[in-house]
């Protein structure tokens, strides 16, 4: 196990749903096979063992990303982020968003990164969660 931090770590974090959300203004949030990605969507982080380390929910989706460089158009993305504080120490965390599979780090990965993680979903991948680093 590693040296435990006395509250935990607060991670932050996003999903980035690609070319599958509907815009309302500057809001967004999932079309299609996707609509139960919106904001107040539950994120759980679990640990290898599957036990609850932490919950928190979507903030409001934002469109990001707008066609070719340079380009003005609609967004090409609805990016949902969140933050789960008090996390404690693990060997590996999975991140699950509504129902869909969960997304593993290991604490070293995580320290590594500053404790920020993002995930992106696309109708090519057939909705698999990529993990990006």
């Amino acid at each position: 196990m590693h040296a435990s931090a006395d509250d935990g770590h607060t991670v932050k974090g996003y999903l980035s749903l690609q070319d599958s959300a509907v815009f309302v203004g500057k809001v967004c949030q999932g079309a299609g096979g996707y609509t139960d990605l919106l904001e107040g969507t539950p994120v759980v982080v679990r640990d290898g063992d599957g036990q609850i380390l932490g919950t928190t929910h979507f903030g409001a989706g934002k469109g990001a990303g707008g066609g070719k460089l340079g380009a003005t158009g609609a967004p090409s993305a609805c990016v949902f982020a969140f933050t789960v504080k008090h996390v404690p120490d693990a060997d590996t965390y999975s991140f699950q968003m509504s129902h869909r599979g969960g997304v593993v780090y290991t604490h070293e990965e995580l320290e590594a990164n500053n404790w920020r993680i993002g995930a992106a979903l696309t109708p090519s991948t057939r909705a698999e969660l990529v993990a990006e680093m």
